[in-house]
């Protein structure tokens, strides 16, 4: 994964985590975060990265986060 997919991929999943939309599409969330749609609807729709690879890493690091509060 590139540098600039990290980016948007940490986007994405703040995106996701927002509350109080009505839905979780590219609109309203990159309305709510305040960045450019088009680029983040870049990232979910064209973005060439692998899933199976990110997401281990993902779960192994969201453990790690919420380890202490569990």
């Amino acid at each position: 994964m590139f540098d600039s997919q990290r980016v948007w991929a940490g986007t994405y999943l703040r995106g996701l985590m927002l509350t109080g939309l009505k839905r979780k599409s590219v609109q309203p969330m990159a309305a709510a975060l305040g960045v450019p749609e088009q680029n983040l609807g870049h990232f979910v729709g064209v973005s060439s990265w692998d899933a199976w690879e990110v997401t281990p890493r993902l779960a192994a690091r969201t453990v790690r986060v919420l380890e202490p509060t569990v």
